[in-house]
C-alpha cells in the first residue's frame, strides 16, 4: 500500500548510507548502487535531488536519523525547509527499529514531508506522504508495521551474528575484523584462520627481546619509528590499500571539508585546463602532512604516518594473543576441555609472558610524571641502598633558563610508591646525575673493562611447566565462574572441570627439567662497547650484562637547589640494609665515594669470577668517613 503522492515538482533529498565502509579502498559498488536506484526514481516522479546525505560506515542500530553525520544536519531547523521529502533506496538504509521510524515519521508529520524508499515490500517505490499531517492515519498504520518488521530483522540479524562468532570463537577461527600485528588471514578449508606473518611477526620478537632486557618502551619506539618501520595501524592502513595519497601530481589547490562531515583537500594538476582532484582524508583520525600551496607528486603519501609509541607497544606485549589464546573480554574462552582456545601459534612461553607482564608493570610504576626528560642510563640497573627501590631520574629547570639540572633519586622517596604511606617513605635525597654516572662508569670499567661482554644464551629443555600452568589456571578460572551459580549452571562447568582435573594430574606426574642458561663471548670488551655507545646502548648492556648499581647521596655533597643541608645521619656508608637477588651473593665488586655520592657496582656470580673474584664484604654499616 502507498499514499499518492501530491503532484508537481518535488525537491528530495537522496539518502545513502552503509553500514561499514573502508574508504576509497572499499571494493564495494553499493553506494553508487543506491545512487543510481534514487535518481532513476526521482526522474521517473518529475522530481529534483536538491542535496545528498551520505553516511557510510555508519550502522542504523547505532545512530538513528538525527545522529548521523550525514543526515542529521538536513533534519535540524536550519535545514528543514530546503527540501520536501526524503528519498532511501530501501527502508534499512533510513532505520533499522520501530523508535527511530516512529520518531522520524513524527518529524515528517510535524514538517510536512513524504518519506520515499525505492524498494518497498512489494518490489516497487513506497512513498509515505505525510503532509496531510496526523489527520491521515494510514501512513501511520504503515510505519508502525513497517518498523516492527524492521526491528525484528535487526534483532535477528544481531542473534545470527554473536552466534557466528561465538562458533568461532569456540573453533579458534577468525570471522573477520580486527586482527594482531603479527598474525595475517590465510585461507583454511571453508573458513579462515590466523597465520604468523612473515613481515611482522620478527618486529615483534624483537620488541620483545628488548623488553626483556629491560629497555624502554619509549626508546623502542623512537628506535623503530627512525628505522621507517610501520605501525601496527599505520601497516593495517597500508596493507588495506587505505593510506591517503596523491593521486596526480600538481599543487595543493584547497583544503577544507568532504561533504560537510570529513576532511579533504583538492590537488591542481600541473597539465593546463585539467580539472582539480579531490582527496578525501582517510582515515578520518589522521592529520594532513601538506598545506595549502604545495606541490606533491604522484603517489605521495598525504598524511602524517602514526607514529610508535609506548603504549602500543604496552598494548601488544600485555595481550595474551601472545601465548596464541582466544580471548573474549580480556579473559582466555574456554574449551570444551577447559583449557583455552587456541588462537594461532603463541610467540612465548607462559613464563616469558609472565615476566613481560612484571617488567611492564615495574616499569609503569617507574614512572616519574611531567618532569622527566631525556634517557634514564640507570633505569632498571640503579637501587637505593636504604629501601631497595629503584632509581629514577629527572631534570629540573635551572633558574632564568639556563639549562637543566640532571639528577637520580629513588621511587619511595620521590613519593612513586603507591602502597606507601607519605611518612614511610624513604629518606634517601637527591644526587647529581651526571656524579653517579660518572662513578659507575668508573667502578664497571676498573672491574671488568678488559673482559670480554658475555651474552646470555637459554637452552630450552623438556618441560610441561607452561602446559601445566595453563591448566592449572584454567582450573582455578572454571572453578570461580562456577562457584554460586545455580546447580544447571554448575553442571554444565562440571564436565570441563573434570577434564582439566585429570589433565593437571597427568602433567603434574610428568618428569621436569628446567632451562639451563650459559654465557657467550661476543668478542667485545665493556670498554670497546662503552665507549662507542650512546646513552640507550650503555643502558642496555648494563641490563644484559646483569650488573646491579646501589647509589645514595651522602652528607658531604653540596644540597640542590631548595633542599635542606645535611643531616649527621647522611654521614657515612650505609650499603646491605636489604636482600639482594642470589645472583649478585654477599659482596661489591667495587664501591667508592666521591663528591658527595657513594656508590657500589654488583655483577652476577658469574661476571664477578671473570673479574676475579673481587668483592667488597658488607661490613660498612654506619662506619665513619674519618
Amino acid at each position: 500500500m502507498s499514499h499518492p503522492v501530491v503532484s508537481g515538482a518535488l525537491q528530495l533529498l537522496g539518502a545513502i548510507r552503509l553500514s561499514r565502509h573502508r574508504g576509497t579502498a572499499d571494493p564495494t559498488t553499493s553506494p553508487e548502487r543506491q545512487e543510481a536506484a534514487i535518481v532513476t526514481e526521482t526522474a521517473a516522479m518529475g522530481a529534483t535531488v536538491v542535496g545528498w546525505a551520505r553516511d557510510l560506515d555508519v550502522s542504523a542500530i547505532k545512530l538513528s536519523p538525527f545522529d548521523r553525520p550525514g543526515l542529521g544536519p538536513w533534519l535540524r531547523a536550519e535545514r528543514v525547509n530546503d527540501f520536501d521529502g526524503i528519498v532511501w533506496s530501501r527502508l534499512d538504509r533510513a532505520v533499522r527499529s520501530m523508535a527511530d521510524l516512529h520518531t522520524l515519521a513524527q518529524w515528517a508529520t510535524t514538517h510536512r514531508k513524504i518519506l520515499i524508499f525505492v524498494s518497498g515490500p512489494g518490489g516497487g517505490a513506497m512513498k509515505l506522504d505525510m503532509r496531510a499531517g496526523p489527520l491521515d492515519p494510514i501512513p501511520h498504520l504503515i510505519v508502525t508495521i513497517l518498523a516492527f518488521a524492521a526491528q525484528m530483522e535487526a534483532q535477528a540479524i544481531t542473534e545470527r551474528i554473536k552466534e557466528t562468532k561465538a562458533f568461532l570463537r569456540q573453533a579458534g577461527r577468525w570471522g573477520g575484523g580486527m586482527y594482531p600485528y603479527h598474525l595475517m588471514p590465510v585461507k583454511d578449508g571453508n573458513g579462515w584462520r590466523l597465520a604468523d606473518n612473515p613481515e611482522t611477526l620478527p618486529i615483534l620478537e624483537e620488541i620483545i627481546r628488548r623488553v626483556l632486557r629491560k629497555e624502554s618502551k619509549l626508546s623502542i619506539a623512537s628506535d623503530l619509528n627512525n628505522r621507517g618501520i610501520l605501525s601496527p595501524r599505520d601497516y593495517r592502513h597500508e596493507l588495506l590499500g587505505r593510506t591517503c595519497v596523491a593521486p596526480v601530481a600538481g599543487y595543493v589547490d584547497e583544503i577544507g571539508e568532504f561533504d560537510g562531515i570529513g576532511k579533504a583537500l583538492t590537488i591542481k594538476p600541473w597539465e593546463r585546463h585539467a580539472d582539480p582532484v579531490a582527496v578525501r582524508l582517510f582515515p578520518a583520525h589522521a592529520e594532513w602532512a601538506v598545506g595549502d600551496g604545495d606541490a606533491v607528486e604522484a603517489g605521495q603519501r598525504l598524511t602524517l604516518p602514526i607514529l610508535w609509541n609506548a603504549k602500543t607497544i604496552k598494548d601488544m606485549l600485555t595481550s595474551r594473543v601472545l601465548l596464541g589464546e582466544m580471548t573474549l573480554d580480556g579473559k582466555p574462552v574456554l574449551g570444551p576441555d577447559g583449557m583455552p582456545v587456541k588462537r594461532a601459534e603463541p610467540v612465548t612461553d607462559r613464563e616469558v609472558w609472565a615476566k613481560l607482564q612484571r617488567i611492564l608493570e615495574d616499569a609503569g610504576a617507574a614512572q616519574t610524571g611531567t618532569r622527566t626528560t631525556g634517557a634514564s642510563q640507570l633505569l632498571g640497573v640503579g637501587f637505593c641502598p636504604l629501601c631497595g627501590e629503584g632509581l629514577n631520574f629527572r631534570r629540573q629547570p635551572k633558574p632564568y633558563g639556563k639549562g637543566q639540572y640532571p639528577y637520580y633519586n629513588c621511587r619511595s622517596s620521590w613519593g612513586q610508591v603507591k602502597r606507601q604511606a607519605k611518612e614511610d617513605r624513604c629518606p634517601a635525597r637527591a644526587m647529581d646525575a651526571d656524579t653517579l654516572e660518572a662513578l659507575t662508569e668508573k667502578l664497571l670499567l676498573q672491574a671488568v673493562g678488559d673482559e670480554k661482554v658475555l651474552v646470555e644464551v637459554h637452552t630450552p629443555r623438556e618441560s610441561h611447566k607452561d602446559e601445566l600452568a595453563a591448566a592449572t589456571d584454567a582450573l582455578t578460572d572454571l572453578i570461580m565462574r562456577s562457584a554460586g551459580k545455580p546447580e544447571a549452571v554448575q553442571a554444565i562447568y562440571a564436565g570441563q572441570i573434570a577434564a582439566l582435573e585429570e589433565k593437571v594430574a597427568a602433567l603434574s606426574a610428568l618428569p621436569d627439567v628446567e632451562d639451563q642458561v650459559d654465557f657467550r663471548e661476543t668478542g667485545k670488551t665493556y670498554r670497546e662497547l662503552w665507549q662507542s655507545a650512546d646513552r640507550a646502548d650503555r643502558r642496555r648492556l648494563l641490563l644484559e650484562s646483569g650488573v646491579r648499581v646501589e647509589a645514595r647521596r651522602v652528607g658531604t655533597a653540596r644540597p640542590l637547589p631548595g633542599q635542606r643541608r645535611s643531616r649527621p645521619e647522611d654521614l657515612g656508608y650505609r650499603i646491605g640494609l636489604f636482600e639482594r637477588p642470589e645472583r649478585y651473593g654477599d659482596a661489591a665488586v667495587a664501591m667508592t665515594m666521591e663528591d658527595g655520592v657513594q656508590v657500589a657496582v654488583y655483577l652476577p656470580t658469574d661476571l664477578r669470577k671473570r673479574a676475579g673474584g673481587r668483592g667488597i664484604p658488607l661490613q660498612y654499616e654506619a662506619l665513619p668517613l674519618f
